[in-house]
């Protein structure tokens, strides 16, 4: 879930709890809670979180600063007034225990909250004492675009071609939401880079509003024409069309088209 497709997280999350075994039975709660906050399915992360007893974090080693830490998480997508102090007593326990992955984790969300400055800070200190960790916060950062400057841009950058299923979905719901110009513009030139054929459309709305210097009439295209099937004539004997896994014989193209 952490750095892959979020899509096949939730696939493998909701088929395997039945084969879940006690020793996992914390991991795999907290996971799927993590897995809701970020597709935005609150009241199931509620429910999953709801489902775990008062001692479970005993069930595993560090057990108790992930459970403090997904409540939190929680809190601060559902932008509860205690968001803030429940991610400062999981950032504490996270660094008492040397939780690292979580310190850091919890650092991103709390200056997701604050000014853009500490943000921007927080972006460059995460991303050169582990960078991957831009990409497991990708549904923090990537509403956040237009509030980031040209190198924490640069870093989310490495991150998202570095781990492009991890971003995807982040970045079309950011270029479909984004509240600013900016952040869509932003959006639309990430996924320029690393998006699927279906994403074209979209980042070519957002090319044919950029005016002035902003103005690129290949966004969109350079992903169309990356992606696009390529084609093969076959033209020693009968000629031969050949588009991806498709063979089109001659004889089936208007005779102009072959000339």
């Amino acid at each position: 879930r952490s750095y892959g497709n979020p899509e096949a997280a939730e696939v493998l999350l909701s088929t395997g709890q039945a084969h879940t075994p006690d020793s996992g039975y914390l991991t795999f709660i907290l996971s799927s809670a993590q897995q809701a906050i970020n597709s935005g399915r609150l009241d199931c992360a509620r429910r999953a979180l709801d489902e775990l007893a008062d001692d479970a974090y005993l069930l595993e080693p560090g057990g108790r600063t992930r459970v403090l830490t997904v409540r939190a998480l929680l809190a601060a997508a559902s932008h509860l007034p205690e968001a803030l102090r429940l991610l400062d007593i999981a950032a504490s326990a996270a660094n008492k225990q040397g939780a690292d992955l979580w310190a850091l984790t919890i650092e991103l969300q709390i200056a997701a909250l604050a000014s853009s400055r500490e943000l921007n800070s927080a972006v460059l200190r995460v991303a050169q004492a582990d960078p991957a960790q831009l990409s497991i916060n990708a549904e923090v950062l990537a509403p956040r675009l237009s509030d980031l400057e040209t190198t924490a841009i640069d870093a989310v950058r490495r991150e998202v071609v570095a781990r492009p299923e991890r971003w995807r979905i982040p970045l079309r719901s950011s270029l479909g939401q984004a509240s600013t110009e900016e952040g869509r513009i932003l959006a639309a030139q990430l996924l320029d880079r690393i998006g699927t054929i279906e994403d074209v459309p979209s980042i070519r709305t957002v090319a044919r509003q950029l005016r002035g210097r902003r103005r690129d009439p290949m966004l969109g295209r350079r992903l169309a024409r990356r992606l696009a099937a390529r084609v093969f004539v076959e033209d020693l004997g009968p000629v031969t069309i050949r588009r991806g896994n498709v063979d089109i014989q001659g004889g089936d193209v208007r005779r102009k088209v072959l000339a």
